[in-house]
């Protein structure tokens, strides 16, 4: 090292005020930069929130993918679907009108690129499946932060083999029994329930699954 840097250094920390200066510098520099990277390392959203989605065999988010023009109506889609909805329900409990509600919230009433591309209607993953699969684009709410991941989907033949996977999606997978899914006794309980279950990463997921069944009214179709 340079005898000159070294003089001027040792001068500058043998001064009292410029040592208490630079002190407050890296004490800052700690506090600043630091510790928030270091806490950024050990709370990784990005790994954590892969991790929480891994855990439950699979979870869903947000399709960010860009939509198509849809084929259907809005009254044509749920006439299509309420016919495995009802099903599902009169076979797991799975009420008709929240199937409904969660096909059109995850596929966009039928358009989304993830739905015409792989007849997934209700952005499952592909964790735990054999079958075919189709990478996409996805949002993910983690700790409050939206990310954007690749990701793996399930793929299916028709929308029929989509609502008949979802329901035995539901049912296979412990940690929904678990939180009341199954002995839920109204649409708004069972909404609520798939929340918790971390069906979907939103915050207000059960919200806007009410939302969509009251607006069209989806209850209708929950008869056995």
């Amino acid at each position: 090292m340079n005898p000159k840097v070294v003089y001027q250094v040792y001068k500058a920390l043998s001064d009292e005020k410029t040592r208490g200066k630079i002190i407050t510098i890296c004490v800052a520099f700690f506090f600043l930069v630091f510790v928030p990277i270091s806490y950024f390392v050990v709370n990784n959203p990005v790994a954590i929130g892969m991790k929480a989605i891994k855990s439950i065999g699979g979870s869903v988010g947000d399709i960010n993918v860009n939509p198509v023009q849809a084929n259907l109506s809005e009254a044509q889609f749920f006439k299509k679907v309420s016919v495995g909805a009802m099903k599902a329900y009169k076979d797991s409990g799975v009420f008709a009108s929240i199937t409904l509600a969660q096909a059109k919230l995850e596929s966009g009433t039928g358009s989304s690129g993830l739905t015409t591309k792989a007849n997934n209607l209700f952005g499952i993953k592909g964790y735990n499946w054999t079958g075919k699969t189709v990478s996409m684009m996805t949002n993910e709410e983690v700790q409050g932060i939206t990310i954007s991941i690749l990701a793996d989907f399930r793929a299916y033949n028709s929308w029929d083999e989509s609502i008949q996977d979802h329901t035995k999606f539901l049912t296979d997978n412990k940690i929904y029994a678990e939180h009341g899914v199954f002995s839920a006794k109204t649409y708004s309980e069972q909404a609520q329930a798939l929340q918790n279950a971390g069906y979907a990463t939103e915050s207000d997921y059960s919200r806007q699954l009410v939302t969509i069944i009251k607006q069209y009214n989806l209850e209708k179709y929950d008869k056995k």
